[in-house]
């Protein structure tokens, strides 16, 4: 396994835009946190734009920061539910929709809440230019 591409995930979802303006998910950073102390971080790596009255899957490349790069990916794209057993996450997404600006922020929603929202998690692809 390349560890170097350990330190990025694709994360995959199907969503939707409705209106008449382009939105950009422009920042989002989340903090995994264990019991006990920080196991890592991701930070989406480039804005993401979705397009206006539209819907279907995106990839989303986020960075990963972890003092064991290889533990994180492995709790993040794993299969087995009861990996994700105490583990929260926190963190804020900026969007942007013509001149309008959020900021969401979450804080201490357990994991297997988190990525139930998500289609799917893996290693980077070579479509994804990683």
């Amino acid at each position: 396994m390349d560890v170097k591409k350990m330190t990025a995930v694709d994360i995959y979802s199907t969503v939707g835009n409705t209106s008449g303006t382009t939105i950009t998910i422009r920042e989002a950073r989340f903090t995994v946190r264990g019991p006990s102390s920080r196991i890592g971080e991701a930070m989406l790596a480039g804005p993401v734009k979705i397009r206006r009255r539209s819907s279907g899957r995106i990839v989303l490349l986020f960075r990963l920061r972890a003092a064991d790069p290889i533990a994180f990916v492995s709790i993040l794209e794993g299969e087995d539910p009861s990996r994700l057993d105490g583990l929260t996450v926190s963190g804020t997404v900026t969007v942007r929709a013509g001149l309008a600006r959020k900021k969401i922020t979450v804080d201490e929603v357990p994991l297997s809440e988190f990525v139930a929202n998500f289609d799917r998690i893996t290693l980077p692809t070579e479509t994804t230019g990683q």
